[in-house]
């Protein structure tokens, strides 16, 4: 008996245009208490959602919902330190 070929989805797109890249987790398990997925297209995944973001800030800049200064201040690598409890010694 042939089985049925599965049918191939139709690829989503994001509101760019873009193809969506979605992770392919291949394993899971708990190490320390910590939840840990193994992403096998984690690059592929990762670059997607960076460039979905980039995409995001710039047309928040282009619409002016957002200005310079606050997309500094979100995108800010040490926003949440407290630099007033920092010591050097």
């Amino acid at each position: 008996m042939k089985m049925p070929a599965p049918e191939i989805p139709e690829p989503e797109y994001d509101e760019f245009g873009n193809e969506i890249v979605l992770p392919i987790i291949v394993d899971e398990y708990v190490k320390d208490g910590v939840h840990i997925q193994v992403v096998d297209n984690f690059n592929e995944w990762s670059d997607y959602t960076k460039q979905l973001e980039r995409n995001r800030d710039q047309a928040r800049l282009e619409h002016g919902e957002i200005n310079q200064a606050n997309l500094r201040q979100k995108n800010g690598f040490l926003n949440g330190f407290d630099f007033g409890k920092a010591r050097i010694r």
